[in-house]
């Protein structure tokens, strides 16, 4: 028989002062190293590209308000508004977090292989994380400049792909471990995946130029088929520059001394992607430098040992490597 579900106990607000100032710095906090963790996974992401997302938490909002609106300038708002709403999330399931606590977990379901579940355990509150990310950001705001509108659309599908990657996790119980009944909740997955998925969309990223799909005095971008526009796809509607020289107002350094990949004789393709062996001709030869190349010595660990119990021993070794830079 399916169990009726647990609702999760709500964190009664306390009146006090010092409680709830300490709640406000968490979600503070939580903005700050969101804001942190975008600023990583988008240099991650971009850092065989010639565009290698020269930003820092700090300015990385500003940037993704640019008047340019690029491709790069709604990853930019997509992965600004997924890192607030993912960090805000996580702090939810503090203890000494009295704003927000577990979210929902989701709908009933009776599983075909005849196993009973119920939602429980402590589901990231993602409505909450989101609902923050949208305040700080100002997602939403209506408004009749086209620049506007495409930055809350791009915000919404960082929101939407952190909530589309989420992922559900059982706990079996009965008796001797027979599984009878399970209790499952739901968690965000590691935000690395949400970054791939956010790039990939910008690889595939909509112009707005070639299809009608403004519509003028709101904050939205019109969804009908005649468009071809998803709300999870982004959107953009000026050419990226080609990013091989400095460009002071941006902060932009240009791709002169920045290291590239390339495959060593008789090494195995595989252990390069397509996109990073053609590192050095994407940010050197095409942008009229050439290819250098010194060695550097680096350290590692060697001759792993396990000891009981229950550690790993290792010695440090040296080796040459030959690194690739545009010059």
């Amino acid at each position: 028989m399916l169990m009726p579900r647990e609702k999760t106990a709500e964190k009664k607000i306390p009146t006090d002062e010092v409680s709830l100032n300490k709640s406000y710095l968490i979600i503070v906090e939580s903005i700050r190293e969101g804001l942190e963790e975008a600023a990583e996974e988008c240099k991650h992401q971009f850092r065989w590209d010639r565009w290698n997302c020269p930003v820092t938490s700090t300015n990385i909002v500003s940037k993704s308000r640019q008047s340019q609106a690029t491709r790069e300038v709604a990853f930019l708002q997509s992965v600004s508004a997924a890192g607030i709403m993912y960090s805000v999330t996580e702090s939810c399931n503090r203890a000494d977090n009295a704003l927000c606590s577990c979210g929902d977990g989701g709908k009933f379901h009776y599983g075909h292989d005849t196993l009973h579940w119920k939602w429980g355990g402590c589901s990231h509150n993602v409505q909450f994380g989101e609902k923050v990310s949208r305040l700080y950001l100002g997602t939403g705001k209506a408004s009749a400049d086209i620049s506007n509108a495409l930055k809350s659309h791009n915000e919404r599908a960082g929101h939407k792909t952190v909530k589309h990657t989420m992922k559900t996790t059982c706990k079996c119980h009965g008796v001797t471990g027979s599984c009878q009944m399970r209790t499952c909740w739901k968690h965000m997955s590691n935000f690395r995946l949400i970054g791939d998925k956010l790039r990939k969309k910008f690889k595939r990223a909509k112009d707005l130029r070639h299809m009608r799909g403004f519509m003028p005095y709101t904050n939205k971008v019109r969804h009908p088929k005649l468009t071809k526009i998803s709300k999870d796809d982004l959107v953009h509607f000026e050419d990226s520059p080609l990013y091989c020289e400095t460009d002071n107002a941006s902060g932009y350094l240009g791709t002169l001394g920045r290291e590239c990949l390339k495959l060593e004789k008789g090494a195995n393709k595989s252990s390069m992607s397509k996109f990073e062996r053609h590192s050095c001709r994407r940010l050197c030869n095409e942008c009229g430098h050439r290819v250098g190349r010194h060695l550097v010595r680096e350290e590692y660990d060697c001759d792993c040992e396990f000891r009981w119990c229950c550690s790993v021993q290792c010695r440090r070794c040296t080796r040459d490597v030959t690194r690739y830079y545009c010059k």
